[in-house]
């Protein structure tokens, strides 16, 4: 196992179980699982809240819409890449009764139930729900 793996594999360790935010949980829920936020921001409209979190190696940053989750990101806090490996577990956390799958070959995902759907960059997965009528 190279260096790289080590060192993600101890990262999602470091996550706690049922750590990471849920899309369509409240701000409530989310609050209790992951704590108070390091920030947070409301749009003018006051229907819109931005807010960070961290547990273990992730800065988990969530919107909430109406103090409902609709799109979640995970950010790596020490910049080690994300792996096939990650990112599976990391969509697992957010599958629900439901599967992801590979759309395109540049890491974008979609649950099976075509209620969520997830890109990832070199070092950030980011999950948001998605109308059934936008995937046609």
């Amino acid at each position: 196992m190279n260096r790289l793996k080590i060192v993600w594999l101890a990262r999602l360790i470091m996550l706690p179980a049922g750590a990471g935010a849920r899309l369509g949980e409240t701000r409530k829920r989310i609050v209790e699982r992951l704590g108070q936020p390091i920030w947070c921001d409301v749009d003018p409209s006051g229907t819109n809240e931005y807010c960070e979190f961290r547990a273990g190696a992730f800065a988990i940053t969530v919107n909430f819409s109406n103090r409902v989750s609709v799109k979640e990101g995970y950010m790596s806090t020490n910049q080690v890449p994300l792996g096939d490996d990650d990112i599976e577990t990391l969509l697992n956390l957010q599958a629900g009764t439901s599967t992801w799958y590979a759309v395109l070959p540049q890491k974008v995902y979609r649950r099976a139930d075509r209620g969520a759907w997830a890109i990832t960059s070199l070092h950030q997965l980011t999950i948001s729900f998605f109308s059934e009528s936008a995937w046609g």
